[in-house]
């Protein structure tokens, strides 16, 4: 399992739904310097800061 994978499962655990998670994932983030999770998503301390959020 990569990084972008591990955070798809945690945002699916903390929405508690899988299309929530997806919308969140894809939602450019101002805390991700307006970028959406998968670009930060791609290495460890992306993955951290990334989950940080959620």
């Amino acid at each position: 399992m990569n990084y972008v994978e591990l955070i798809q499962l945690q945002a699916e655990q903390v929405f508690a739904d899988k299309e929530k998670a997806a919308a969140w994932l894809n939602k450019p983030q101002p805390a991700l310097e307006g970028m959406t999770s998968t670009p930060f998503s791609s290495s460890e301390a992306g993955c951290v800061a990334v989950n940080w959020h959620l």
